[in-house]
């Protein structure tokens, strides 16, 4: 691992984002990024981080767009038409393709159930559901899921997505 590498790990291993990283270490998110797939250290899911706005509020304005940028990128995949799930043939309600997608995306790093709920009901803020909802159709998508995947619960955080040797991805 270069020096680069380690400091941008040092404060991956704080729970930094790739924003947070490029803003400490006055670079890029992308050089981040980058760094964080040579280097084999996993930064932190921008969408653990509980208030979007309040968080790019206390940055510069140009970090501001970069870790919004991370969190769209982050949520895109999950919300677009084609995803590497829809490979597996499940007949899935809307609701849980979207989940079943996030989790995929999350690459098996705990996705948390607030973040979840924001991305599931995102256009129902105001009637969203219990988050109760979450637990459905996390069952919903056990007894649906090919052999080989499972969904783990992480209790009071949230869920994630698991591959067993010859799951299928």
């Amino acid at each position: 691992m270069t020096p680069t590498q380690r400091k941008y790990a040092e404060h991956a291993a704080d729970g930094a984002t790739l924003a947070e990283i490029a803003v400490a270490c006055g670079t890029t998110s992308e050089a981040v990024r980058a760094a964080s797939y040579r280097g084999g250290f996993k930064v932190r899911n921008p969408l653990e981080i509980q208030n979007y706005r309040e968080t790019a509020e206390k940055m510069r304005p140009l970090d501001a767009v970069n870790y919004l940028l991370d969190v769209i990128e982050f949520l895109t995949p999950a919300l677009s038409d084609q995803h590497p799930i829809d490979a597996w043939g499940l007949k899935l309600a809307p609701m849980e393709r979207r989940l079943l997608a996030i989790l995929y995306d999350a690459k098996g790093e705990c996705a948390p159930r607030e973040r979840l709920m924001d991305v599931l009901y995102s256009d129902q803020l105001n009637d969203a559901p219990s988050d109760k909802i979450i637990n459905v159709l996390i069952c919903k998508l056990r007894q649906k899921i090919p052999a080989g995947v499972s969904i783990a619960t992480h209790w009071g955080r949230g869920f994630s997505l698991h591959f067993e040797r010859g799951g299928t991805r």
